[in-house]
């Protein structure tokens, strides 16, 4: 099913879940309706095709604020293409081209939707954060701080996409761009003694301050 697509998260060895299961799990839905759900579904034509879990609402299952309350607590269980069109950020059918296309490609499903035009990299950075349970903040409105260089030198910026955004006393803020990088704060703290929070932002910002921050 087009439902299925990782963005890794990090630190987590969990098998993400399709909303379906949850809903089963909730007793919301049980076999033979989730059987009637796909049915209609898969009847319907690859342009109009909704995820299960909109159906769901549309056939009165569940109305629309239980998902909503349902989704908000279980969206750090889910795969990363089901949790972007069950937030209406990409139909169905576009997250199976783009799937279609990673195959080809190899890239991260984000680098596909964002390239092809289905996704803004703010949208994706966005469900990327909700998805790995951090934040998503946008780091261009704040001013790099030439000081932060030594404590995250620049290939271990570059390699992990990990860039220091803010230090007050004994903790450093950092931002990456992939949720898997989130593992390294424990590395961080060792090497720097440092209390590290870690943010999540777009490969974009993190890239631009890279470059920013190391120049001299």
């Amino acid at each position: 099913m087009a439902e299925r697509c990782i963005e890794t998260r990090a630190g987590d060895n969990r098998k993400p879940e399709l909303f379906a299961q949850i809903l089963v799990e909730e007793g919301i839905l049980n076999p033979e309706s989730l059987r009637r759900l796909v049915d209609r579904q898969q009847a319907l034509p690859p342009e109009e095709r909704r995820v299960i879990g909109r159906l769901a609402v549309d056939e009165g299952y569940l109305d629309e604020s239980t998902f909503l309350a349902l989704l908000d607590r279980c969206c750090h269980r889910l795969y990363l293409g089901e949790l972007l069109v069950l937030r209406n950020l990409l139909t169905l059918h576009q997250l199976e081209q783009a799937m279609q296309e990673q195959t080809h490609t190899g890239e991260l499903l984000g680098e596909v939707l964002t390239r092809a035009g289905y996704l803004t990299a703010s949208a994706l950075a966005g469900a990327l954060a909700e998805q790995s349970g951090t934040v998503y903040i946008p780091i261009a409105s704040i001013p790099p701080d030439p000081e932060l260089a030594r404590w995250v030198n620049r290939t271990f910026a570059t390699v992990n996409g990990v860039v220091p955004i803010t230090r007050k006393a004994r903790n450093l803020v950092v931002a990456v761009w992939q949720p898997r990088a989130l593992v390294i704060a424990a590395d961080l703290e060792q090497a720097t003694g440092l209390n590290v929070q870690i943010l999540l932002t777009t490969k974009a910002e993190v890239e631009a301050r890279i470059q920013a921050l190391y120049a001299a």
